[in-house]
């Protein structure tokens, strides 16, 4: 057991200096205010899974998620024992990994739930490392889990004047042959991923300082993107920019609006 301890705390204490997004758990965190979770199928899961993990059916709740119906997973939240003060792990190894983690990163985020984090490795990493796993479920003490949402701190309407906005930087994260906004870039969320984990922070800066010099706010889209939500996150907890929002909106007004190429 103390075995199976200590090399817990060496595994984060060595992710945690390849990105800001992984912090070193206590004793006292592993035990009582963190959760895993673990979005492989549930075959996968009920097989086996990191020991006290939980699974997330991302296919279930992402669209509700981006349609901002929330009563079904701040229902599994409560139901989990999630509180604001709860840490929340997400296992990566891939791209696939990162676009969900990061996805209902921002919702949690978005809901109040401050403290999220990668684990680089994926479930393969974590029982490479001697990690504890287990087949059985764990049990679980429900919590009375209430939102916190600011929706001006995470999206803003458009005009047809916003585009001419200098302060601004607008960047296109999916849909890329469909349509695009007057003097928007593209933003790739494969940018941020290399190597089964993510790309060092400064190597993203520096391939999106061309677009982003003199801009004060970073506007994405399209809002009804899992990708859009997953590069809002990364770029404000990876990168940590302070004014990342998500243009509200969809092809259909941009176009009354006249701020489509």
């Amino acid at each position: 057991m103390k075995r199976s301890f200590y090399t817990l705390i060496i595994l984060f204490c060595l992710i945690s200096n390849l990105n800001s997004l992984v912090t070193e758990p206590s004793k006292s965190l592993i035990k009582d205010q963190a959760i895993i979770f673990d979005m492989r199928s549930l075959e996968e899961f009920r097989k086996e899974r990191p020991k006290d993990s939980v699974h997330l059916d991302y296919e279930f709740f992402i669209p509700k998620l981006t349609k901002k119906d929330f009563s079904d997973f701040i229902a599994f939240l409560r139901i989990i024992g999630v509180t604001e003060q709860t840490k929340i792990f997400f296992l990566i190894n891939n791209i696939d990994d990162l676009i969900k983690s990061s996805a209902i990163g921002f919702f949690l985020n978005y809901l109040g739930i401050k403290d999220t984090f990668f684990v680089e490795g994926g479930f393969e990493g974590w029982k490479r490392a001697g990690l504890p796993t287990q087949s059985v479920g764990r049990k679980f003490l429900p919590s009375n889990f209430k939102s916190n949402i600011d929706e001006k701190s995470f999206f803003i309407n458009p005009d047809k004047n916003f585009i001419r906005n200098k302060n601004i930087s607008v960047f296109q994260c999916d849909n890329f042959e469909d349509y695009r906004i007057k003097g928007s870039n593209i933003l790739d969320i494969e940018i941020f991923f290399a190597d089964g984990g993510l790309k060092d922070k400064d190597d993203i800066k520096l391939i999106m300082s061309a677009s982003l010099k003199n801009h004060k706010t970073i506007l994405l889209y399209p809002e009804d993107s899992p990708k859009t939500y997953a590069i809002a996150f990364l770029l404000i907890k990876y990168l940590e920019y302070d004014n990342v929002k998500i243009l509200k909106g969809d092809k259909i007004l941009w176009s009354k609006l006249k701020i489509l190429e």
